[in-house]
């Protein structure tokens, strides 16, 4: 089992609507957005696995802290693991000063408001995370290992997006050079000037 297809397994069902009560969205709102997300993540993730301290960082990451526990107690033990994680300091390494842009990215590309967005991506991190240590724990990967899978499980995320959605696991690197996170950093702001603008003045 790919960890995409470990995640989506573990967020079905119930798991929706327990997933968007904490983050305080309805399950289809969730649904929108959940498969932008996981795509963003794990290209973040991906990213910075390609270098290798970037891969050793991970490494040690899931070896001391995600190993994957928070996938085996049921839907109320991996929400409420979620909660209690430092889900915000995850992204802090995955999306780094970007997120703010990532989000209003992932909740234009759902209908979903971007300050949802944020009380969703906390918890999807730690589960990602999770998924990945399980993974590490099962088949005995190293960094190397985990760079390698994170590329492929990169692209099937993307494959499994909307065609106009294509891409959005590389951080909508538009410009090609090599620093994806720039241009979602454009691109949110973008859409939070687009949103400024259709504010009455005074508003």
């Amino acid at each position: 089992m790919s960890i995409l297809e470990m995640i989506q397994d573990q967020l079905s069902g119930a798991a929706l609507g327990e997933l968007g009560k904490a983050a305080g969205l309805g399950e289809r709102e969730v649904k929108s957005v959940l498969p932008q997300a996981i795509a963003l993540l794990t290209g973040g993730l991906a990213r910075n696995a390609s270098r290798a301290d970037g891969a050793e960082s991970l490494n040690r990451a899931l070896e001391t802290d995600h190993g994957g526990g928070i996938l085996e107690g049921g839907v109320a033990s991996m929400i409420g693991q979620a909660l209690g994680a430092n889900g915000d300091g995850i992204l802090k390494h995955i999306l780094g000063d970007r997120r703010l842009p990532a989000e209003t990215v992932i909740g234009q590309s759902g209908g979903v408001d971007a300050s949802a967005v944020s009380k969703l991506l906390p918890l999807l991190a730690p589960i990602l995370m999770g998924a990945l240590g399980k993974a590490k724990r099962e088949q005995n990967l190293g960094a190397g290992d985990l760079a390698h899978i994170l590329g492929q499980e990169r692209q099937s995320a993307d494959e499994a997006l909307p065609r106009e959605l294509n891409g959005l696991s590389r951080l909508l690197d538009t410009d090609g050079d090599g620093d994806p996170l720039d241009d979602v950093a454009r691109m949110g702001m973008s859409f939070l000037n687009q949103a400024l603008g259709r504010r009455k003045p005074g508003s």
